[in-house]
């Protein structure tokens, strides 16, 4: 089988960049990534990178760009929960809670059309979890005007979030499940109908992802740095830098003891790139997408057969942030 992207046909886009594992776009061309060393790094049209928000403990992971250059932002530091960072680039903790627990472990924040807030929770909160393939305590949590409530539980390790152009459905990888789900999404934003659209193999770890205007949902795997695009009931490998050495060793630390985060840092996974982890399509062209990752200082640029359905900055938040 042929691969549609060739690992040396990638780009690099902005440099010394620090954990840039989420990534989205912004106005005017810029790009946005996740900074490891507490706040969001941002890449203009000239490849320019500057720093926005600093925290103490704040360790970005999922990334939502709102209006007005504002983002909400998921901590998996000691802390957790989620982070605004505003246009004056201060950052502050939303105090958000659900069921009158504050959120912890918040892997993945999102916001759909309507301005509704999704988050994803991927364990209980401990400060260090531990990855197993029987994990089951991710869920999902939706904001609203009525409040924060739990939509979905049991899931393996719930990760990146997208609802559909149409608001009918919302797709969620389960790294540790090594699954692509999708629900069907009531008009209060309640979700049903669990369906499994995708079941991923050895090595495959589904973290981020992305839709693109055809209906297909692009998949990136940390660790084996594969990029799967999952349409029409099959899943088709685009993109692979896997070194199967390193695959294989982590395999086994998984079904033993389990894997922890410490066990992928400073890990290299791949002859050009390490532990990919998010992907997003260009608002402009479509057909251009970029990858983020754990483990690289930059960010990689590729061209797509597929045209992308990119995400835009939320037009209005459908939450009061506290």
């Amino acid at each position: 089988m042929s691969i549609a992207i060739e690992a040396h046909a990638l780009q690099r886009i902005g440099a010394d960049l620090v954990r840039p594992e989420s990534v989205v776009l912004g106005r005017d061309r810029r790009l946005f990534c996740s900074n490891g060393t507490g706040g969001i790094s941002c890449i203009g049209p000239d490849g320019t990178v500057s720093k926005w928000g600093h925290q103490d403990g704040l360790v970005p992971n999922g990334i939502a760009a709102l209006q007005n250059d504002e983002f909400l932002i998921a901590n998996v530091g000691v802390e957790g929960g989620v982070w605004h960072l505003d246009s004056e680039r201060q950052v502050r903790r939303l105090a958000i809670q659900v069921d009158g627990r504050p959120l912890r472990e918040v892997n993945f924040v999102y916001v759909d059309d309507l301005g509704r807030v999704w988050l994803s929770i991927s364990s209980s909160g401990a400060p260090d979890p531990v990855f197993r393939l029987c994990a089951n305590e991710g869920f999902i949590v939706l904001g609203d005007r009525t409040g924060f409530r739990i939509v979905a539980r049991g899931l393996g390790w719930s990760n990146e979030i997208r609802v559909s152009p149409s608001g009918e459905h919302l797709f969620v990888n389960e790294t540790f499940g090594r699954r692509l789900l999708r629900f069907d999404v009531a008009a209060d934003g309640s979700l049903s109908h669990r369906q499994v659209l995708a079941t991923f193999g050895i090595g495959d770890y589904p973290d981020g992802m992305a839709l693109d205007a055809d209906g297909g949902v692009w998949v990136v795997s940390i660790i084996s740095n594969r990029l799967y695009r999952v349409a029409a009931g099959r899943s088709e490998l685009m993109f692979e830098d896997c070194d199967p050495g390193t695959v294989n060793g982590l395999e086994e630390v998984l079904k033993g003891r389990g894997l922890k985060r410490s066990d992928l840092h400073g890990l290299r996974t791949g002859k050009y790139v390490s532990n990919i982890s998010s992907i997003a399509f260009d608002g402009e062209d479509g057909h251009i997408a970029y990858l983020g990752s754990l483990g690289d200082t930059c960010l990689w640029r590729f061209e797509s057969p597929v045209k992308g359905s990119p995400l835009h900055p939320a037009r209005e938040l459908r939450i009061s942030l506290p």
